[in-house]
């Protein structure tokens, strides 16, 4: 380009607006948007997040079931989960029941202060 012909600039600013510009179309093109218009990258990041999550505690689970570090919920009051530090296997009913307690207790506790 030399000094003295300003249609060289013009067209070297109009192929990097183009480039540009091309650009924003491309980028718009791997955008999700919702039924409103808006992006949602984070929806995904964080639905991404939470299921590499659930997967990583799976595979902790798995790890220590094979290590046998884990607690077998026996149920027969000799289970105290205060004190484990590794992972517990219950069954849901088991869980829901003790979820339960746990609730009443707290609601006891509450009905004292």
């Amino acid at each position: 380009m030399s000094d003295d012909d300003p249609d060289e600039y013009e067209l070297a600013a109009d192929a990097v607006i183009a480039h540009l510009e091309a650009e924003i179309e491309r980028l718009r093109a791997l955008q999700i948007v919702d039924a409103d218009g808006h992006p949602v990258t984070q929806g995904i990041f964080n639905a991404t997040t939470a299921n590499n999550d659930r997967n990583m505690a799976e595979l902790n689970l798995h790890r220590s079931k094979a290590r046998d570090e884990y607690w077998a919920w026996q149920g027969d009051g000799t289970d105290y989960p205060k004190s484990l530090t590794c992972p517990v296997l219950i069954s849901a009913d088991d869980l829901r029941d003790f979820i339960a307690r746990s609730d009443a207790w707290d609601a006891s506790l509450a009905d004292l202060s």
